[in-house]
């Protein structure tokens, strides 16, 4: 059912908590993935950052102009995303390090 409500197996927590304790690699990575999606955690603002990434990594493009424009050729779905919006993901990706993107690009 898609439209079913998510809930955690009770102990759930405590044993992640504990795996994470014993795997500070991987407590690690949890935390860097955290801070990236903080505050695009919605369905919307994951779709966002995704697609931003993989234009990005993936395309080598040059200028926010120039990922806004590939990220709304994709599919027509992708009109959802405005160019701020656009702007805010690159933005993220950039600061936090998710890209190696040329030091030239322009996000602005």
């Amino acid at each position: 059912m898609p439209y079913k409500q998510l809930s955690l197996v009770p102990g759930a927590v405590a044993e992640a908590m504990a795996f994470l304790r014993s795997h500070t690699d991987t407590n690690a990575r949890f935390d860097r993935v955290t801070q990236l999606v903080d505050g695009f955690e919605t369905p919307f603002g994951l779709e966002l950052l995704a697609t931003v990434h993989w234009v990005m990594a993936h395309d080598g493009v040059p200028s926010l102009p120039a990922i806004s424009q590939v990220v709304h050729d994709w599919a027509p779905g992708k009109w959802q995303f405005t160019d701020a919006q656009i702007g805010l993901a690159a933005d993220r990706l950039h600061a936090q390090g998710w890209l190696d993107a040329p030091a030239a690009i322009s996000l602005r």
